[in-house]
């Protein structure tokens, strides 16, 4: 009998003009084969062109604002085509779960037990000193002002020289972090887990319960995505839901357009409307 093969969207990453990338990863039933595409639009009107394929578990993708990408796969390896083609890179023996970065010389990967790891350009180098848990999530504004995020409530930001834990009141399962300003961010994860931490002061907002994976900001408005109840923005401590059908592990934002992926479905929203593609 044939074997049945999952197909999810995981990843989006929105490019200037109507373009966007589109992770896509297929497993069978077992979650023992693994297949990851790479598809660019150049508008969700027109098919996308697939740039990346391997028969490997690809976890996380950004691109740089140069048009470089970089992948992270959930063994270890981080995949670029800084050099103009795709390379495998061997970058820790640790699972990554999430990539990062600020340019092609800044580019962070986190994962399993506090890992931690930076591309400068040329090679992977650790930075996991201070770190502990499994981390799902990494963002910031600048090389000495970054924040990543984990299980358990675990919370860490980095001015340059190390890592210091913030201790929080919770032990959430954070899946994304979003940072505003030094000292101001977003955090929310799983089971309605939801806050902002403001000058140290840890601010509930009311998220219904629901999982969420990614935060972007569009427009002026700060929007969360959950895969399986939609995407949400921020209206003053609470959660509103925008789209039910628009499915979101993924966020991502250019001038004109806020993209969305999850499960089968990558989505894209003018500020008005929403159109969708689904990968089935």
């Amino acid at each position: 009998m044939d074997r049945k093969f999952i197909r999810e969207c995981i990843n989006v990453v929105a490019h200037g003009g109507n373009s966007a990338s589109v992770l896509v990863v297929s497993t069978d039933e077992d979650r023992q084969s693994f297949n990851s595409e790479v598809f660019r639009f150049s508008d969700i009107e027109v098919p996308p062109a697939q740039i990346f394929q391997i028969d490997d578990w690809i976890s996380s993708m950004w691109a740089s604002p140069a048009g470089t990408y970089f992948l992270a796969g959930v063994l270890g390896d981080c995949f670029t085509n800084l050099s103009g083609s795709f390379a495998r890179q061997s970058a820790t023996t640790n699972r990554l779960f999430r990539i990062w970065g600020l340019h092609d010389q800044a580019v962070y990967a986190v994962g399993a037990n506090g890992t931690c790891i930076r591309f400068n350009g040329a090679t992977w180098q650790p930075m996991s000193e201070g770190l502990s848990g499994h981390l799902y999530a990494i963002s910031g504004r600048q090389e000495d002002d970054l924040v990543c995020a984990g299980d358990g409530g675990f919370v860490a930001t980095y001015d340059g020289a190390r890592w210091q834990q913030i201790e929080l009141p919770t032990n959430a399962a954070f899946r994304a972090v979003h940072m505003i300003a030094r000292e101001d961010l977003y955090l929310c994860g799983l089971d309605g887990a939801c806050y902002r931490l403001r000058g140290g002061q840890l601010i509930s907002i009311d998220a219904g319960g629901h999982d969420f994976y990614a935060i972007e900001d569009f427009q002026g408005e700060t929007y969360f995505a959950s895969a399986a109840s939609g995407v949400f923005k921020i209206k003053d401590d609470r959660l509103v839901l925008v789209k039910d059908k628009a499915k979101g592990y993924s966020l991502s934002a250019s001038e004109k357009f806020l993209w969305s992926c999850g499960l089968e479905q990558t989505a894209r929203f003018d500020g008005t409307s929403w159109r969708k593609v689904d990968f089935n």
